[in-house]
């Protein structure tokens, strides 16, 4: 009789299985499918990967390369490959095994280098699942077949093996993932330090230091009537060590958002007067056809959106609809806003709302010939706001040294841009130095300008990702002083470790039981260690939240569904 039935007829007459039946049963390994999928893009390339992971890899790389052999653990060997149904050659590449554990899933995994012809890679994938039909077990045999079926791999299956083997946890899974979809070296960095740990470096040394904390909250609860325990002390000493975390957690809280920017992009929008060229401005920045160009005013009626890498950074462009106000009423000009006019100018202002930064487009030769802001358009430059004078290119030219007489022009601008702000009571604690260090004359068809207008913008980002982290000096540590602070490769106690909504929300709970903690422990508080230790306990659980260890199938699958196939 088997194991299992041993353990269904001692529970049938009412016994439990005996302490050795017990572990055995629980050492016997659940059937694992072994799986397969390329590893690199689909289409035509110079080497194309598949990956292959589970207990029937080995034998499968043994039948696709018959008399050869497999080559040593981790070393990479010429093989030839031929399908072990029709013996005919598919190809010749390299192939590699890496035993379990010491594998990125910690399963056996074979990995086949081969052509990157769309044949080819076909033709492979074809032998793997005639070597995986020879393989796989009768469907009659028993629950504890060796290998389990040979099929395609799921989206994030690899991954999720690594995960639940314990090779890594769920946030370097997400770094991982995040790795996979960057666009920016921002990006890139960020991902890179999640993915090696950084997270889970802090959260286990929170754990740690909480778990020392309880320890001693732990003998004061055992050893309460003991004299010459010290009781006063303990507390003192644990609620010393809970505030140190407490800061910790919320300094890492405040750099959270900042990562979530650097993940998702800031959002950028483009303000201005139709026809003042804000197409043609995010064209030449964008070095791409983005926005429909025409010499027509009220060309861009909806908002086009742009994803742009500037400077190391992922933004979200937005080209919106030109801002005039309407004219006044009973007016026959001939030039009423019609309906999508209308439409087009609210999507266009809620965008603006929304935007982390906005730049704002001026036909240079139009202000300088009225010197008038629509107040649509005036409303909306702020402080912050950069400037770009269109057009200039237009402008008459000038005698005299040219640098000489761009600061001239740059100047004037300057100068009757704060007159038209002031008199639409917008900008009112601007002065002429400020509006002229935001303002920039360039033009879209020389591309005069533009160039210090990217520099000037990626110089806009930083400072948005700079105020969302702490004030400088906030515990003991500053602000982003450099690209390291908003993304280095390495945790050094300032940079972001927390860019996922889930890991803040995790953190968050820790941060919200460790405060209840404390409150017990503070003068007036309930003093009572039992409680204390309670809400130490649900940190700790928060934590291992943050980790992966509690999380629902439901969370595994939204985190794992974001890899590709061969992921």
């Amino acid at each position: 009789m088997g194991l299992i039935g041993q353990a269904a007829r001692r529970l049938s007459v009412g016994r439990l299985p005996s302490a050795s039946l017990r572990r055995s049963i629980a050492s016997m390994p659940p059937v694992v499918d072994t799986i397969y999928a390329p590893a690199t893009a689909a289409g035509r390339a110079g080497v194309a990967v598949i990956r292959m992971s589970g207990p029937l890899s080995k034998q499968i790389l043994e039948l696709l390369t018959p008399g050869t052999g497999v080559p040593p653990p981790r070393q990479m060997a010429v093989r030839s490959l031929r399908d072990p149904t029709t013996g005919e050659l598919v190809d010749r590449g390299l192939v590699a095994f890496f035993p379990g554990p010491g594998s990125f899933t910690g399963e056996d995994i074979a990995e086949f280098h081969v052509h990157g012809g769309p044949a080819v890679v076909e033709g492979l994938l074809s032998a793997l699942s005639n070597a995986g039909q020879n393989l796989a077990p009768p469907a009659s045999a028993s629950a504890g077949a060796a290998g389990g079926r040979v099929r395609w791999a799921l989206p994030g299956e690899f991954t999720r093996r690594s995960f639940h083997n314990g090779k890594l946890d769920l946030t370097q899974a997400e770094g991982l993932a995040d790795l996979l979809a960057a666009n920016t070296q921002a990006q890139r960095r960020q991902a890179l330090r999640l993915a090696g740990g950084a997270a889970r470096r802090a959260a286990t040394a929170w754990r740690g230091s909480i778990s020392r904390a309880l320890a001693h909250l732990e003998a004061l609860i055992d050893f309460a009537d003991d004299n010459d325990f010290a009781e006063q002390e303990t507390l003192s000493v644990a609620a010393d060590a809970l505030a140190a975390i407490v800061e910790d957690m919320e300094f890492r809280l405040s750099r959270s958002h900042c990562g979530a920017l650097i993940r998702d992009g800031l959002r950028v929008s483009l303000v201005g007067s139709p026809n003042a060229g804000k197409s043609s401005l995010l064209n030449a920045i964008a070095e791409r056809e983005v926005s429909i160009v025409s010499p027509f005013a009220g060309t861009t009626r909806d908002i086009v959106e742009a994803p742009l890498s500037l400077g190391g950074f992922a933004l979200l462009v937005s080209d919106t609809a030109g801002l005039r106000s309407a004219p006044p009423s009973g007016g026959s000009d001939g030039h009423d806003l019609d309906p999508v006019e209308r439409e087009g100018i609210r999507r266009a202002q809620a965008k603006i709302a929304d935007a982390h930064l906005r730049l704002a487009v001026i036909d240079a030769q139009a202000f300088l010939a009225r010197s008038e802001l629509d107040p649509l358009v005036a409303a909306q430059i702020t402080g912050d706001t950069l400037v770009a004078f269109n057009k200039v290119d237009l402008l008459p030219a000038a005698d005299g040294d040219p640098m000489a007489v761009a600061d001239a022009q740059r100047h004037m601008l300057a100068s009757r841009l704060e007159a038209a702000l002031a008199e639409h009571g917008s900008h009112p604690a601007a002065s002429l130095p400020e509006v002229e260090t935001n303002l920039f004359l360039v033009s879209c068809t020389t591309r005069l300008g533009v160039d210090a207008l990217a520099d000037a913008l990626t110089s806009a980002v930083r400072g948005v990702l700079s105020s969302e982290g702490p004030a400088a000096g906030q515990s003991g540590r500053s602000g982003f002083d450099s690209d390291d602070d908003v993304a280095a490769p390495d945790d050094d106690g300032r940079s972001v470790i927390l860019s996922h909504p889930r890991h803040r929300d995790y953190v968050s709970r820790a941060v919200s039981h460790l405060k209840v903690a404390l409150a017990h422990l503070s003068p007036g508080g309930t003093q009572d260690a039992v409680l204390v230790a309670e809400e130490c306990r649900a940190a700790a659980h928060a934590l291992a939240g943050l980790a992966g260890k509690l999380a629902p199938d439901d969370v595994l699958d939204i985190v794992f569904a974001e890899f590709c196939i061969g992921k």
